[in-house]
């Protein structure tokens, strides 16, 4: 998906990175043992993804109406790995169904790098990705079709209101979701 964080003028831009990453990107995993030869492949796919919901129309949180990515997914048993450059998902497989779930919870310090004066504003990312495969297993899949959310909240005992107010804010409210519609179609 394209960076849901646009907007948001930070003055060091490795720190709006940061920030970016933490909010929205893939969620990285270290696992040794889970190369290429480990598991079966379940196809290369490439994914549309359409907002059906979002934060806000501007600032750090808006997104655009539809985005395109692409992710080679792995069946391990129970397990799926979600593989998309960098990053790995790893998330639960149904073969049985031919579906699968991933669950992600994040915490984001929202001023690292600023002045120690200012309160910690915290905020609390969970992503909750759902698919149902199409097609054939033995076959192999033609796609999968799915929902991606991205839910937002300030963490307990946070202080975000400078950062939820006027154009460069997070979001117009917190908490707040994203809500995109995936369809995948398989690529090799």
């Amino acid at each position: 998906m394209t960076d849901p964080i646009q907007t948001m003028s930070i003055p060091n831009p490795t720190k709006k990175s940061a920030l970016i990453a933490a909010l929205v990107a893939v969620p990285a995993v270290v696992l040794l043992g889970c190369g290429a030869g480990s598991g079966e492949e379940l196809g290369r796919y490439r994914i549309e993804a359409t907002r059906q919901q979002q934060c806000a129309e501007s600032g750090m949180l808006a997104i655009d109406q539809h985005t395109t990515r692409f992710a080679q997914l792995r069946n391990l048993g129970a397990v799926m790995h979600w593989h998309e450059g960098g990053g790995l998902f790893v998330g639960s497989y149904n073969s049985g169904q031919g579906s699968f779930e991933v669950d992600e919870h994040k915490l984001v310090d929202m001023r690292v790098g600023d002045s120690q004066d200012k309160p910690s504003c915290v905020i609390e990312r969970r992503l909750h990705i759902a698919a149902q495969f199409e097609g054939d297993p033995l076959a192999g899949y033609l796609g999968f079709v799915g929902t991606l959310r991205y839910d937002y909240a300030v963490a307990y005992q946070s202080q975000c209101d400078d950062l939820l107010a006027g154009p460069e804010a997070i979001a117009e409210t917190m908490p707040c979701a994203i809500d995109l519609a995936l369809d995948a179609e398989r690529q090799d």
